[in-house]
């Protein structure tokens, strides 16, 4: 067991921040362990490592290093990437994770930088900038901790992790726009051709009206290719669909154009459903409080006669200025987890390949964490005609997120567009990366496919086993 000793004041601005991050960090350590205020109340027998203002020489235990400025960045230990601070005695980790994973790191970027969906654009992103957003900066922090225990004697390794040694993988799929036989997808098909010359376009639309006038399938209705594909691999994915239009809330003009009340939605996602499929929301840009969320989540549970669990926003657009905020309102819609934390590139916007517990921020009990998954890889991201990177650029990138995820046994979540198995149009290209990159997955014997509830479930009895005690928040 380790016993964190947080030497902080209890109303110091930074204390709450402090108890998250070690609480992030102690849940990477994958042990039990306990946050306390005072060394005296910790168990005898634990390992003791303290954090704190006032270095204590009489303390038997792993004074960890701290920093009282706030540069707070990217550093360098032999070859490994930290996020931290310098100090004289070691590199302030515990205030480098509190910074990523309450996005404090982006907070100038933020303020600057969002664009008209209030998303921040993958090249503004400062992980993206100093070309860190592929690296586990959060596990090497944690990495450097235990380094430190080593040095002071404690020949201590960490236990397995959630998943044992084992890459958990999370298959998702956002369902934006799964019709190309509508009036409206036509139409704006051909529009964008006729007034943009878009070929790729003008693709879509030539193979959507041949294809109606055929009586042939919806090329964009993909939802049973996906369910054969993952049923041959064996795995279940997630599939985030729009719940159209809320009645209190605006529509955004970004949002997708599609009712799921109409049929055939509701005969498929009650189809997915019942056959271990999961159903969760991906609700529109301008979905904010807990009341939109409720909203949304009874309208698809009615839709697809299930349960939901999981969100995710349309375009990332949510989670940017004030993200626990927007997770806290999920939340207590009654929501368990989001995948919306995506920097719009390949990577960890958070530079965590672990979940995270944000409501181990906000609430001084472990009781119902909500949890966070970072979306790493999604289809767009690994297209040349989509993304700034060049192919090779990305094949570099993609498999750097893989083995860092495995390296870290993480979990990866990966996002295709319903649409995208079409492979034809504007989608033209996107079918065959998916492909590539579960073969990859799928070479290494210790890769294990949940669904994100699944996951969630499993991180959050990870916390309730390895959450000993934390202090409370005043």
């Amino acid at each position: 067991m380790i016993s964190f000793i947080v030497d902080l004041p209890r109303r110091s601005p930074s204390y709450r921040k402090v108890v998250y991050a070690l609480s992030e960090i102690g849940l990477r350590l994958n042990t039990k362990f306990a946050i306390f205020n005072d060394e005296a109340v910790a168990p005898s027998t634990s390992i003791k490592i303290r954090y704190g203002e006032n270095e204590s020489k009489k303390f038997l235990g792993l004074n960890l290093p701290f920093g009282k400025g706030t540069k707070i960045g990217h550093l360098v230990d032999g070859k490994v990437s930290l996020w931290g601070q310098q100090t004289d005695r070691g590199v302030d980790c515990v205030s480098g994770v509190a910074n990523l994973l309450l996005f404090n790191h982006e907070v100038q970027a933020v303020n600057a930088k969002l664009d008209n969906k209030g998303v921040l654009p993958a090249k503004e992103h400062p992980l993206v900038k100093l070309g860190l957003s592929t690296k586990p900066l959060v596990e090497n922090n944690v990495q450097y901790i235990q380094r430190l225990l080593n040095k002071k004697g404690y020949h201590w390794k960490r236990g397995p992790s959630v998943w044992g040694k084992k890459t958990c993988v999370i298959l998702t799929h956002d369902v934006d726009g799964p019709q190309l036989h509508t009036p409206f997808d036509l139409a704006r098909a051909f529009a964008k051709f006729l007034f943009k010359n878009n070929k790729f376009e003008a693709n879509s639309a030539w193979h959507g009206l041949l294809t109606l006038m055929l009586k042939a399938k919806d090329p964009y209705w993909r939802f049973d290719d996906f369910m054969k594909i993952e049923a041959a691999i064996g795995a279940k994915s997630t599939f985030f669909v729009y719940p159209g239009p809320i009645k209190h809330v605006p529509t955004h003009i970004n949002d997708p154009h599609y009712n799921p009340s109409k049929h055939p939605f509701p005969e498929m996602l009650k189809r997915l459903a019942n056959d271990g499929w999961e159903i969760g929301a991906h609700y529109g840009i301008n979905d904010h409080s807990t009341k939109d969320f409720e909203a949304v989540k009874l309208k698809l549970e009615e839709l697809s006669n299930s349960k939901l669990f999981g969100s995710r926003a349309h375009y990332w657009a949510k989670c940017w200025k004030n993200p626990m905020s927007d997770w806290q309102a999920m939340c207590d819609a009654g929501f368990h987890y989001d995948t919306s934390c995506s920097n719009q590139a390949l990577g960890f916007r958070s530079g965590t390949t672990y979940p995270t517990t944000p409501s181990l921020f906000w609430q001084d009990t472990c009781k119902k964490p909500f949890v966070v998954f970072p979306t790493a890889v999604m289809d767009a991201y690994l297209h040349h005609r989509w993304g700034a990177a060049s192919s090779a650029e990305v094949s570099i990138e993609l498999e750097n997120v893989i083995k860092n995820t495995q390296d870290n046994c993480g979990a990866l979540v990966l996002d295709w567009h319903v649409r995208s198995l079409a492979n034809v149009g504007v989608y033209e290209g996107m079918a065959t990366p998916l492909f590539l990159t579960l073969k990859r997955l799928l070479e290494n014997s210790d890769t294990i496919f949940l669904t994100g509830i699944e996951a969630t479930q499993q991180w959050q009895q990870h916390i309730e086993k390895n959450v000993l005690e934390r202090p409370y928040f005043v």
